[in-house]
């Protein structure tokens, strides 16, 4: 269907005004695991991925159209959150990926320069790396996509990445909010996870960082 290729072929659809740029490993590495993981969304034999994955991709082609009543600034915001995801992937993609795609997919990841892949498809790509279990890399890559991958933060607190990986990020206040959220879970975490989750990650790693005083020992939560 002409809509479905449209999907895939983004960088020759983009607008004449659109900056161009020479096309290095990077941008092709991008742009191939990009295609692939849309491409295994939308040909999924499950059909509600299918249609999650459809949506999601007319939704990020037709993004919201600020009025003159917005608050000041906020057609630039928009503008600028348009651009940034342009060359990402819906949420509702990376959610629902088959993993044996992104393994096919994992060799691609070391050609890509983490600071400058999207938000969401950087945290697919960390994904793809886990379930090669390349730890180290994993790990290095985390901590370059984290502050700004709010997608990698939430895949934390859902267990799908290892707690361990937020010690290597504890200078940031972002890693604070993210332990308090996983804190807020204690009744949905088994009793070995909660103990290292308390005893090492909490205590022994965060306990010093002022963030973590204000953020999480200073909540509610822990009274």
């Amino acid at each position: 269907r002409d809509s479905t290729a449209k999907l895939f072929f983004y960088e020759e659809e983009k607008s004449p005004h659109t900056h161009k740029h020479d096309w290095k490993e990077h941008h092709f590495a991008l742009h191939v695991f990009r295609k692939h993981i849309i491409e295994s969304a939308i040909f999924s034999s499950n059909a509600e991925l299918r249609a999650a994955a459809e949506k999601a991709m007319l939704e990020q082609d037709n993004p919201m159209v600020w009025s003159d009543a917005e608050d000041e600034g906020a057609s630039d915001r928009a503008e600028k959150a348009s651009e940034e995801s342009e060359h990402d992937i819906p949420e509702a993609i990376c959610n629902g990926v088959d993993g044996a795609a992104l393994l096919g997919l994992a060799g691609l990841v070391m050609y890509c320069d983490p600071l400058q892949t999207p938000p969401i498809l950087a945290a697919a790509m960390l994904r793809s790396l886990l379930l090669t279990d390349q730890m180290d890399r994993a790990r290095a890559y985390f901590e370059a996509i984290f502050v700004r991958s709010r997608k990698a933060q939430a895949m934390v607190v859902a267990g799908q990445i290892p707690v361990d990986f937020l010690c290597s990020v504890k200078a940031h206040r972002s890693a604070s909010l993210v332990l308090r959220r996983l804190l807020a879970r204690y009744q949905t975490l088994d009793r070995p996870g909660l103990c290292h989750l308390l005893n090492h990650v909490l205590l022994e790693e965060f306990r010093t960082e002022p963030h973590c005083r204000d953020l999480v020992l200073g909540n509610a939560l822990m009274q």
